[in-house]
């Protein structure tokens, strides 16, 4: 099973070699919700409802002119789709209507939906192409373990 670890996110502006902040300035919230646990298993639908409701509980309260509110909001949807795979379409659970049903993997996931441009995937193929986005958008905040 793959390993996601958090580090911390912190981008250099200027020249990174002196670090001339003060203490609590220009700092993002942690991700909370990485690393993923041991036991999280890409093709249980329950276990992307989980970590959908981490990120949802992250996300609504850290400032949304934070760096991480987008990218955020991206890692929600993909986790959300997990634990729904035929979203938009069928049943799903309610989210927070804090986060709002943008950024560019629902956008098109709905759009396609809307059009008949989705294929008929079966749930397998869905999950483990929602992991590998998963875990490309989680590069920026992971690494493997040393």
């Amino acid at each position: 099973m793959p390993v996601i670890q958090a580090i911390n996110w912190r981008i250099c502006m200027d020249d990174c070699s002196q670090d001339n902040e003060l203490p609590g300035e220009n700092t993002e919230p942690p991700v909370t919700f990485l690393p993923l646990p041991d036991t999280f298993n890409l093709n249980a639908t329950q276990d992307w409802w989980q970590l959908a409701q981490h990120i949802q509980d992250w996300l609504v309260n850290i400032p949304h002119d934070s760096q991480q509110w987008t990218w955020g909001r991206d890692v929600f949807w993909l986790a959300f789709v997990g634990a729904h795979p035929a979203f938009p379409l069928g049943r799903w659970s309610f989210w927070d209507t804090r986060i709002p049903l943008e950024g560019p993997y629902i956008e098109d996931l709905v759009q396609s939906s809307v059009t008949g441009g989705r294929t008929n995937q079966d749930k397998t193929t869905l999950l483990e192409q929602t992991w590998l986005e998963f875990a490309a958008m989680s590069l920026s905040f992971t690494r493997s373990p040393s």
